[in-house]
């Protein structure tokens, strides 16, 4: 019986002494442990190691089912892995690669988890050039961006991510899809 390769990986909880706990993507039909995704996640507190387990593998499978490889993938593939979770993207997409899209904070989750991932991947193993130079873009500093940071009078650029669409929206829910919402919720309080 031939084994499905999106079954192939899991996340699987690592128990250590004190109660600690670790993340790490662990190859099901070999039993062994991803170790460039491990190397990645070591590097994060229990719950960013969680989080980011649970993308990568998403992640991982994409790649196994459509056929790249994390030494070659392109910054072009990475996007189309990005709009196929719902991330918009003009081009030709293919079938969608979940059954629900992920949420805007999701998305900026797993853009990036991604970007990391392949940063760490690219320059640990010294390969895939293009992709790094791709993915260590930065851009110009907003206003928004200047109020952030401690320093931001001084800042004149920082990292961008070329796998995201942008910052999530930071009203309520019921404030964009109700314009008198905003009104009533004052009245109320």
């Amino acid at each position: 019986m031939e084994s499905d390769p999106l079954d192939d990986l899991r996340v699987q909880v690592v128990n250590h002494q004190g109660g600690q706990r670790s993340y790490v993507v662990l190859d099901v039909v070999s039993g062994v442990v991803h170790r460039r995704a491990e190397g990645f996640l070591a590097g994060f507190g229990e719950g960013t190691q969680r989080t980011y387990a649970y993308h990568l593998v998403d992640h991982l499978r994409w790649l196994s089912a459509y056929g790249y490889r994390e030494d070659t993938v392109g910054i072009g593939d990475l996007r189309r892995y990005m709009a196929l979770c719902g991330v918009e993207f003009t081009g030709p997409l293919g079938t969608p690669w979940r059954a629900t899209p992920l949420s805007e904070n999701a998305q900026q989750v797993r853009a990036a988890c991604v970007k990391g991932y392949y940063l760490d991947l690219t320059t640990r193993e010294d390969v895939n050039e293009p992709l790094r130079a791709a993915l260590s873009a930065r851009r110009l500093v907003n206003g928004k961006d200047r109020d952030r940071s401690m320093l931001g009078h001084l800042t004149t650029s920082m990292a961008a991510n070329p796998l995201s669409h942008g910052t999530p929206r930071s009203c309520p829910p019921t404030s964009r899809s109700d314009p008198g919402a905003r009104s009533r919720n004052r009245s109320a309080a």
